[in-house]
């Protein structure tokens, strides 16, 4: 989510700068449903996903 981008960059100034220019000329898709890379990487053993 985009509102939590501050914490992750620690300014929610740089966030929001961020978030611009990722946006600016993009489309922004949101899926809903089960993840797959979420799902098999928690199946596989040790938790790295190869396969």
């Amino acid at each position: 989510e985009f509102s939590r981008w501050g914490s992750v960059f620690g300014d929610d100034q740089m966030a929001a700068a961020v978030i611009d220019r990722v946006v600016h000329h993009g489309r922004l898709l949101q899926f809903r449903g089960e993840s797959y890379r979420v799902r098999h990487a928690l199946m596989s053993p040790g938790g790295g996903g190869a396969e």
